[in-house]
């Protein structure tokens, strides 16, 4: 249900941008994505809508006020679920690390390093990056779109976030061995997930889904253990 309903707020989404869009262009003559129509659109929704057993509007719970959120106030929700995710990530990785005997004990330390770093850098990172990204190269095709973003965005993950996060952690003294560890991380996770991120998520979504990422890799890379942390 609440894939249904995320599906169908995507596709009103990105028919509430071409609206714009020919407003601002009425040159403009973009078809919509795969061929959708506001009636079908509408449709969808109704029949969201209708199996929560609810009427119209958006999707009810955490998920529709989370949504809600990003569209409203996009730089807030990415780094408020960045931070939390980078948290969450941690907190998970560091069990998983106890439990197989890498890690004797948790390190509020390290967690807290992560909530900040999801905070102030990968949040707001993440936000005016794809700021950039969705208001540069409109004159493409979507497939030359989504190669160029690909392009763009998976250079930017290896060379600038893969290396900061190393040095700040490095600077605090946290685990000064774990280079190779998130960039093997970093090889295995970030390509698929932007491949994933720009083909099957609609583009007023994808800001959202990437401030979730951060989860995977941090419990991924927490779950290493810790090393040279005392």
């Amino acid at each position: 249900r609440q894939v249904a309903e995320l599906l169908a707020l995507g596709e009103m989404a990105y028919l509430a941008s071409q609206t714009s869009m020919r407003a601002i262009d009425p040159n403009s003559s973009s078809p919509a994505r795969n061929g959708s129509s506001p009636s079908r659109a509408s449709s969808s929704m109704s029949r969201t809508n209708s199996a929560r057993g609810g009427g119209g509007g958006p999707p009810g719970g955490l998920v529709g006020k989370w949504l809600e959120a990003s569209w409203s106030h996009p730089i807030s929700t990415s780094v408020a679920t960045s931070g939390a995710m980078c948290g969450l990530g941690c907190g998970i990785g560091q069990a998983i690390a106890i439990a197989r005997g890498k890690q004797r004990s948790f390190e509020a330390r390290k967690l807290g390093f992560f909530i900040l770093f999801g905070t102030l850098i990968s949040g707001p990172l993440c936000h005016f990056w794809f700021k950039y990204l969705h208001s540069s190269k409109t004159s493409l095709s979507v497939k030359q779109l989504i190669l160029y973003k690909m392009c763009m965005d998976i250079p930017h993950k290896m060379s600038v976030f893969g290396p900061l996060f190393n040095l700040l952690y490095t600077l605090q003294k946290l685990d000064s061995k774990r280079f190779k560890d998130n960039f093997t991380l970093n090889v295995n996770l970030w390509p698929f997930a932007i491949w994933f991120n720009y083909n099957f998520v609609p583009a007023q979504m994808q800001e959202a889904f990437a401030s979730l990422l951060p989860l995977l890799w941090s419990a991924a890379l927490c779950s290493k253990g810790a090393v040279a942390s005392s």
